[in-house]
């Protein structure tokens, strides 16, 4: 029956998208290569027990930023995690230094988070991102890609009146304000990080 549904183009739902989305990953595909239909006999299945390395993220200056879908390569998760739903990124730069340095590998927990140009009328919930306030996230603001620490800013009484700051750990580097005209994608928090040592 879903199948069928697939087929006739009627995923309209939250419940069929979420089954559709769980179908895809569990057949191997990402989604633009399961869509995209003659290309999908050369995308490789997920190697089982590891976890999608996407290359670097700025932690520096925000970057311009053109995402992928598919990982650059599929490395082991982090010592003692028992949990393959992470991503894995490498630092480029050195806002977040000293507790993350340029090569430092990090490993996150993927978000989904979206919030476009604020609406006064219906401004998001500061519940939305309690779980992230003094945590470092990757983040795209208005197409540019940053790793920083996650900020709540009070702004008045109301409890929904709130900024939400990107903060560097290197005082060099200044903080981003995501104000009323920002769009941002919340991509991931960092749960472990992974340094090289000489």
């Amino acid at each position: 029956y879903f199948i069928n549904k697939i087929m006739r183009g009627e995923v309209n739902s939250d419940i069929d998208r979420t089954r559709l989305k769980a179908l895809i990953e569990k057949l191997g595909y990402t989604e633009e290569a399961f869509f995209k239909g003659s290309d999908i006999a050369v995308v490789k299945p997920v190697p089982s027990g590891r976890i999608p390395f996407y290359g670097e993220i700025p932690a520096g200056n925000p970057t311009w930023f053109e995402g992928t879908t598919n990982p650059e390569a599929w490395i082991e998760p982090p010592p003692f995690c028992s949990t393959t739903k992470l991503f894995a990124l490498r630092v480029r730069g050195q806002s977040m230094a000293p507790r993350f340095l340029q090569g430092d590998v990090l490993y996150l927990e993927p978000l989904s988070i979206q919030i476009g140009v604020k609406d006064p009328e219906r401004p998001v919930p500061r519940l939305t991102f309690e779980r992230l306030n003094n945590r470092v996230v990757a983040a795209m603001v208005d197409g540019e890609s940053t790793l920083k620490q996650l900020k709540i800013v009070p702004m008045g009484k109301s409890k929904d009146n709130y900024e939400l700051h990107l903060m560097p750990m290197n005082p060099e580097y200044t903080p981003i304000v995501i104000g009323p005209d920002s769009t941002a994608d919340f991509q991931g928090v960092v749960v472990r990080s992974v340094r090289d040592e000489p």
